[in-house]
């Protein structure tokens, strides 16, 4: 570092004793500037400006490129739709399939259909797309694997019923099984399944919730999804329980 500082100093030093070719108030009169005319670079001969590449047909493993090809035109009122899945496997367990839904539907529109026919309140169902949930703004087409045959398997969302929501569920359609036809924001119908009877009864409330077990199996499931820790939450649900039924 020593000897760098002292290269340093004498190359300035050797600097200061050269004398200056242009003052530092040196001035030059711009009109005095040899004039220059513009130069503009030449056209490529062989490329034309925003021209557009023509269309390409393709027949069998041959693609042949064709200048007065027709274009086709697709009719925007055709959008593509596919069937989408909904599967609660557990607490409480049904299934509801919507055979023709468009790919532009979002998830809030299928949430918004689901809490209608099973009556669990929206903030308390959660969609999963491979075990991961997914926000309510996707559409069903980010979900799509692929862009080829788009929807042609349908589309398989789990449902998620979170703490407390399973004492709403009504039954799908408002009935305790069967089937019924309804759609997603007027498009299409659906075919509703019923995997199991509401086990709650209609209008319970107050300290009758309470003496179900249907109610401490959904307490049972929320601590479960909260400590991420199935003993944990077994010996958490033993204490609540024991403490409530032991209580005066």
């Amino acid at each position: 570092m020593a000897t760098e500082l002292l290269f340093a100093k004498t190359f300035l030093s050797h600097l200061d004793g050269r004398p200056a070719k242009i003052s530092p108030d040196h001035i030059e009169d711009p009109r005095s500037y040899p004039s220059h005319s513009p130069y503009t670079l030449p056209r490529h001969p062989s490329q034309k400006p925003f021209s557009k590449p023509p269309p390409t047909t393709t027949t069998g493993t041959t693609t042949t490129t064709s200048e007065n090809a027709p274009t086709t035109k697709r009719n925007p009122g055709a959008a593509p739709a596919t069937s989408v899945t909904l599967r609660s496997a557990r607490n409480p367990p049904f299934e509801l399939v919507l055979p023709a839904v468009a790919l532009t539907t979002s998830l809030a529109e299928i949430k918004e259909q689901l809490a209608a026919e099973t009556g669990i309140p929206l903030d308390k169902i959660k969609l999963l797309a491979g075990k991961k949930p997914v926000g309510d703004s996707k559409v069903l087409k980010e979900l799509v694997s692929s862009s080829e045959g788009a929807g042609a398997g349908g589309v398989e969302l789990g449902v998620m019923v979170l703490g407390g929501g399973a004492v709403f569920f009504k039954g799908l359609g408002g009935k305790e099984g069967g089937k019924e036809e309804r759609g997603v924001g007027g498009e299409g119908g659906g075919e509703v399944t019923a995997a199991a009877a509401a086990p709650v009864a209609q209008g319970l409330s107050g300290e009758g919730v309470l003496k179900t077990e249907v109610f401490w199996e959904d307490l049972k499931g929320f601590l479960q999804q909260r400590v991420r820790d199935e003993g944990v939450a077994g010996d958490a649900l033993g204490v609540f329980r024991g403490a409530w039924e032991g209580r005066a």
